[in-house]
């Protein structure tokens, strides 16, 4: 899952590669057998006509070791 916040206005837009199988592997981080890592990433945000401070979220989870 990416998100993108606005860090002005506080909204967030989340865009998934596969969100079914993300909703099913994202409950079971807690079993060995699966992981998630997450990232935190500050970016900037070209609306066009201004740059504003925004943060990218980065959040893969994995079956497997």
């Amino acid at each position: 899952m990416l998100e993108l916040r606005n860090l002005e206005t506080g909204n967030a837009t989340a865009l998934y590669l596969n969100k079914k199988w993300y909703d099913r592997w994202e409950p079971l981080t807690t079993f060995k057998g699966y992981t998630k890592k997450l990232k935190w990433r500050y970016v900037l945000i070209d609306t066009g006509d201004r740059i504003i401070p925004g943060l990218l979220r980065i959040d893969v989870v994995m079956a497997g070791e």
